[in-house]
């Protein structure tokens, strides 16, 4: 079974990247000191981000432009958000 990362935004979905299991974890990543995640949502956030640029790597294909443009795009809206929560499905 896969679980996915999730957002909210004052209540609204937002629509994310699907990830897979080992991403999910990763972004959530849970400090147990502390008893939260890692930096918080925004840890989280910023590990999301990091992951949807990384699949920009690779070779460079014929779509490259319009996948970058997306991750462009993408980013700058999860950036944009003024409250996310994140968790799992």
């Amino acid at each position: 079974m896969s679980t996915n990362l999730t957002c909210t935004d004052g209540g609204k979905k937002i629509d994310l990247l699907q990830t897979p299991t080992w991403i999910t974890d990763i972004c959530l990543s849970y400090d147990p000191k502390h008893k939260r995640l890692d930096g918080g949502h925004e840890g989280v956030r910023r590990r999301y981000i990091l992951w949807v640029e990384s699949t920009l790597n690779g070779p460079c294909t014929a779509d490259f432009e319009e996948k970058f443009a997306w991750v462009k795009k993408h980013v700058k809206m999860i950036r944009a958000l003024k409250n996310p929560r994140f968790s799992w499905n």
